[in-house]
């Protein structure tokens, strides 16, 4: 299961990495086995996610008409917190106030590719 939490910092986070853990909503559990699963769960497209199988919307937000879970929001696995980025995941400690800038996540993720052998 992941436990998903929307930042209402999160466009801010995803431009300059500052993060404010305690203003993290959690908004749903989503019985999936990764963060992969839970992330394309969590987006709107035909139907909205709050009405996916998978996805059991916190008490009290049932009613909420949710946006999709984007760059800057936290998921959490088995107590790990992440913070999503525009590429992937990073992962957090509960005292961090820092995740990677967007550029820091882009560089990050460009030279992880460049190792891979060629397809």
């Amino acid at each position: 299961m992941v436990s998903v939490y929307f930042n209402p910092d999160s466009m801010q986070t995803s431009r300059n990495g500052r993060i404010d853990q305690s203003k993290l909503l959690p908004v749903a559990d989503v019985e999936v086995e990764t963060l992969n699963q839970a992330y394309h769960a969590m987006q709107n497209g035909r139907d909205e996610w709050v009405d996916h199988p998978r996805v059991t919307v916190k008490p009290g937000l049932e009613e909420t008409i949710a946006r999709s879970l984007s760059p800057g929001d936290v998921l959490e696995q088995d107590g790990q917190h992440y913070l999503l980025l525009v590429v992937g995941y990073h992962p957090l400690k509960p005292e961090d106030t820092q995740g990677p800038t967007a550029v820091e996540a882009f560089e990050a993720d460009l030279a992880v590719r460049r190792t891979r052998p060629p397809h």
